[in-house]
């Protein structure tokens, strides 16, 4: 998503497989491995990113789980903002329409 012409959102999913921790361990997704994590282990996330693991599962993809993951371009937010809106995403993501898009 842009504004100005600028970069300042970005928004997506994608099916893979590992825990919250190995997946935050991928540098563009905006976390690391030392970001802040639900007591659930379902969100992690810092100022400038955060992943949420998707309630959507796929039978022909069963050692896979949907990942949510969300990115701002500027550092003006607060970590408790991005847990705010991973988890707004992330529950979005999964509700039945949604997640069977997400299935194709």
């Amino acid at each position: 998503m842009g504004v100005d012409g600028t970069r300042v959102l970005s928004a997506n999913t994608k099916w893979g497989e590992g825990s919250l921790r190995e997946v935050a361990g991928d540098p563009l997704n905006g976390v690391d491995v030392n970001s802040t994590t639900t007591p659930d282990k379902r969100y992690t996330y810092t100022r400038l990113g955060g992943i949420g693991l998707v309630d959507c599962q796929d039978p022909e993809r069963p050692d896979q789980q949907l990942i949510a993951s969300v990115r701002v371009m500027k550092k003006s937010g607060s970590e408790a903002e991005m847990k705010k809106l991973i988890t707004a995403y992330t529950k979005s993501v999964a509700t039945p329409e949604e997640c069977a898009r997400r299935k194709l």
